[in-house]
């Protein structure tokens, strides 16, 4: 039994229908990219989804010159956009190791770049998801017909990589393997700011044994990638970010996308000064709750890994829509652990799974997206407030139960 059984039918009927509508848009949209943007029928201008600054990035490493992908100028030149189009707002702010890895889309036109990676990386994400979200009614659809997840593959943005990576990571911990969950955490330094509150759990839970082995994989990884491509490329990738920090001040970086903290009290009206000091007070709330859930030994790991999956992108001032995808598996891992018998909880879960839908088609008109701050917030609270319940029969038979 769990949270959701008293309506399965009627939840799986739902995702049977909603998978079977995602499946045809990726299918379509697929289609789109290969055909219409191998033309002149809409013109380059129509390429600007986030992954055309990987796959430019990408060409760049091939022809020699992979810390050229930090010049706005050059990176525009090679994603070969019309000079009368808009200047593209899609920067390379990556560490060496992760343009590593994708430098052999860089040999493929973009369409077929674009499907590749987007297929490996809804794969990774279902595959971590799929034992787990087995269960539940709906569980195993929300892997491919979840609005974020839709918007992911539309964007070709890699946080279905980092969220299988951290997913997997989770199922490494549980089975007692530190070297391959370090190894695992290692590679969401690919993207630093998504790493920060892990740090906090694993020392929570007594992971050193983790702690240890994801510090030999970080200099093991991204050693490897310095001496490919040279220790300068560091300078530019710190010059990139102090940029970023520069551009969420000046009001640059488009903060209608975004989910973090800081965003939602830009927001509100605040100015840069409160905002960025309100964003750190929150991250070191996070912290500290994800201590007191972790350092719980009778707090359920599904839930322990929920509040993770929330925390991390509260956790940093630059967090995009997109960061949302950890939302699912948070979501899974909550109804595993008892959470969304009550109404209140079925509503929360909903917002949860759902909500990105409503932000995306209303951004240009409304923006919205920074509203999602303080539902993740409530979430983490009600993850915390599960945690400290007196554990009842029926909790204890939930899919996650220790």
């Amino acid at each position: 039994m769990n949270a959701l059984d008293d309506i399965r039918r009627p939840l799986e009927r739902c995702g049977s229908l909603m998978f079977t509508a995602a499946i045809i848009f990726m299918v379509l949209y697929s289609v789109g990219v290969i055909v219409v943007l191998n033309t002149d029928v809409i013109g380059g201008g129509s390429r600007q989804v986030d992954f055309v600054a990987f796959w430019a990035a990408a060409k760049l490493a091939i022809a020699g010159d992979p810390a050229a992908a930090f010049d706005q100028d050059i990176l525009r030149q090679v994603q070969s956009l019309p000079p009368e189009a808009t200047p593209s707002e899609l920067y390379w702010r990556y560490p060496p190791a992760f343009h590593i890895l994708i430098t052999p889309l860089g040999l493929l036109p973009y369409s077929a770049a674009w499907l590749l990676f987007n297929l490996v990386s809804l794969s990774a994400f279902a595959a971590a998801l799929w034992r787990r979200a087995a269960p539940l009614p709906m569980g195993q659809n929300l892997l491919f017909c979840a609005p974020i997840v839709l918007i992911t593959f539309l964007l070709g943005q890699a946080s279905l990589l980092w969220a299988a990576a951290l997913i997997a990571a989770f199922s490494a911990l549980e089975r007692d393997r530190p070297v391959v969950a370090g190894l695992l955490i290692a590679m969401l330094s690919l993207k630093p700011q998504l790493g920060i509150m892990i740090p906090f759990a694993l020392a929570a839970g007594g992971y050193w044994r983790v702690i240890l082995w994801a510090s030999v994989w970080v200099f093991i990884v991204h050693g490897a990638a310095t001496v490919i491509v040279g220790v300068e490329y560091w300078q530019h990738f710190i010059d990139g970010i102090l940029r970023a920090a520069e551009g969420l001040e000046h009001g640059e970086t488009n903060r209608g996308r975004m989910v973090s903290f800081y965003a939602f009290i830009r927001f509100l009206g605040f100015a840069h000064s409160i905002s960025i000091v309100s964003q750190w007070l929150m991250s070191a709330l996070l912290a500290a709750g994800l201590v007191l859930l972790w350092i719980r030994p009778t707090a359920r790991f599904d839930l322990k890994a929920a509040a993770l999956c929330i925390a991390i992108p509260l956790a940093t001032p630059y967090s995009f829509t997109y960061e949302l995808t950890l939302s699912i598996p948070a979501a899974i891992f909550m109804v595993r652990s008892g959470i969304g018998v009550t109404a209140f909880d079925r509503v929360m879960l909903a917002a949860l799974i759902f909500g990105p839908v409503v932000p995306w088609v209303l951004g240009s008109v409304i923006p919205l997206t920074p509203l999602f701050a303080p539902l993740l917030l409530l979430v983490f609270g009600r993850c915390l407030a599960e945690a400290f319940r007196p554990i009842t029969p029926e909790r204890a038979a939930a899919p996650g139960a220790n």
